[in-house]
C-alpha cells in the first residue's frame, strides 16, 4: 500500500524557540573597582597625604588668649588613561535575508562583540589585581598553608591577619574578598567552613555564609573562562581568575571623603553602532568601550597567591 514516507512529510528546519550559545554568566571586573565616569581620555585625580591625616598634632592644650596650633595637609595627583576596546562583526545581506528563526543576525553580532570585549576587560582586571607587586601587602602560600590542605591550613586566620594588616596601614578594614573559582571550589569544602555551618538550615556554604565566617561583607568569585587558542584551533578553556585571594577595601561608590583600593575610570560606556558598507553588501555592527581599571590605593589591598595547589 502506497503511503508517504516520513522524509516526505517533514522538511527539516531549525527550531524557533531554542539554540545553543555559550557565554560567561557574570563578570566582576567593574564590581571590584567602582566605576568613575570621566569626560577626558586621560586626566588626574587628587591624593590626600595619608601621613598628615593620621598624625596626632592637636595634643597641645591652648592657653587662654592664645591661638590654636596650626598645621595642614598636602595634596598630590596621579594619572589615569582610558583605553578604547572595540570589536566589529559584519552582517552579510544574504545571511540576514536567509537566516532562520531564532537567529537574529544583528542582535547576535552585537552580543558576540560585547561578550569578547568583556572577556578582554575581565582578563586585564585579573592580571592587574592578582599581581602581587601591585599591592603593598602580598605573600605566596605554600605547602601545608595552602587552603586545599584540609588538615593544617586555616583560611580564617589568614584572612584575619590580612584584615589587621590593612587596617594597621590605612585605618580601613577590608570589606571585599576576591577569589578565583578554583580557590572557591576548595574553600567551600574546607572542614573549618563546614564545621561553621553544620547547624545552619541548608548545611551548604554559600558565599554569604563564607563572608560571615571570614569577617568580610562580601565575596566575589571570578568564574569567567576564556578560550586560549586561536581561531580555527580546538578550543582550550581556562579560568580567567587564577589561584589567588585578594582582600581589599572597596568604597560603595566614587567618593572624595573615603579611599578605595581601585577604581574603573570610564569615559565611554559600552555602546553599539551599525553602519552600511554598500560595496560589500553588508552592514557592520561594532561594540566599543573606553575605560581602564586602576589601583589607586595599593595599601588598601592584600593578596595571597598560590592559595591552592
Amino acid at each position: 500500500m502506497a503511503q508517504p514516507m516520513l522524509s516526505q512529510v517533514h522538511i527539516q528546519r531549525a527550531v524557533a524557540n531554542a539554540a545553543q550559545r555559550y557565554t560567561n554568566p557574570s563578570f566582576i571586573y567593574d564590581v571590584i573597582a567602582p566605576k568613575v565616569t570621566v569626560t577626558k581620555t586621560s586626566d588626574k585625580y587628587f591624593i590626600f597625604d595619608k601621613a598628615e591625616w593620621f598624625r596626632d598634632v592637636a595634643e597641645t592644650r591652648r592657653a587662654p588668649g592664645t591661638d590654636a596650633p596650626r598645621g595642614g595637609y598636602t595634596l598630590s595627583t596621579a594619572d589615569y588613561t582610558c583605553e578604547e576596546r572595540a570589536q566589529a562583526s559584519p552582517v552579510y545581506d544574504q545571511v540576514k535575508e536567509n537566516a532562520d528563526e531564532p537567529l537574529r543576525p544583528y542582535e547576535d553580532a552585537a552580543a558576540w562583540c560585547m561578550h569578547v570585549i568583556k572577556i578582554r576587560c575581565e582578563r586585564e582586571a585579573s592580571t592587574l589585581f592578582f599581581t602581587g607587586t601591585n599591592w603593598t601587602t602580598t605573600s605566596a602560600l605554600s605547602g601545608t598553608n595552602r587552603w586545599d590542605d584540609y588538615v593544617n591550613s586555616d583560611p580564617c586566620d589568614d584572612i584575619s591577619a590580612y584584615i589587621d594588616t590593612v587596617r594597621g596601614l590605612t585605618g580601613m578594614e577590608p570589606n571585599t574578598l576576591v577569589l578565583g573559582a578554583n580557590v572557591w571550589s576548595h574553600l567551600k569544602l574546607h572542614p573549618d567552613a563546614l564545621d561553621r555551618i553544620k547547624y545552619t538550615q541548608t548545611g551548604i556554604l554559600s558565599e554569604a555564609l563564607a563572608a560571615q565566617w571570614l569577617g568580610v561583607q562580601r565575596i566575589l568569585i571570578g568564574k569567567a573562562i576564556y578560550n586560549t587558542t586561536a581561531e580555527g584551533q580546538t578550543a582550550t578553556m581556562a579560568d580567567i581568575w587564577g589561584k589567588s585571594a585578594l582582600l581589599l577595601y572597596v568604597t560603595p561608590g566614587p567618593s572624595i571623603t573615603e579611599p578605595s583600593a581601585a577604581y574603573t575610570f570610564e569615559r565611554k560606556a559600552i555602546r553599539t553602532k551599525t553602519w552600511r558598507e554598500e560595496s560589500k553588501a553588508q552592514d557592520v555592527v561594532e561594540v566599543s568601550i573606553e575605560t581602564v581599571p586602576k589601583i589607586v590605593g595599593a595599601d588598601l589591598g592584600a593578596l595571597y597567591t598560590t592559595v591552592v595547589s
